[in-house]
């Protein structure tokens, strides 16, 4: 299984290469149908499994970019607890990670994540 990271401050030349990959998979596999573009700071986990478990379509292969998955270990509103939010985003993480060992060879998955890791406490 194919799993790539794209990250660093450099924001332009991230999202050029975002380009240059969509761009590049298009042409090698018949378009644009078998591209998804996640916003991991939006979306639930269920919707990202989702996009993992869809075969291609007419295609050998998926491309599933997802960008800023890191972002939504944040609290969502101000009376949520940090701890509970940290908690729930080391769930979220660890079923991802379930779900990548068991994704399939035809998808290619790039996470992006700009700027810097948070520090480990």
């Amino acid at each position: 299984m194919p799993l790539f990271l794209f990250t660093g401050s450099d924001s332009y030349r991230i999202q050029k290469k975002i380009e240059y990959w969509k761009k590049s998979f298009s042409e090698k596999h018949g378009g644009e149908t078998n591209i998804t573009i996640l916003n991991g700071e939006k979306i639930e986990l269920s919707e990202i499994r989702s996009a993992f478990e869809t075969l291609p379509l007419f295609a050998e292969k998926r491309l599933i970019i997802i960008q800023d998955f890191l972002k939504n270990t944040k609290p969502k509103k101000e009376e949520e607890d940090e701890e509970e939010v940290e908690n729930t985003a080391l769930k979220d993480q660890r079923k991802l990670a379930t779900a990548l060992e068991n994704l399939s060879e035809d998808c290619v998955v790039v996470f992006v994540k700009e700027g810097s890791f948070p520090e480990r406490r």
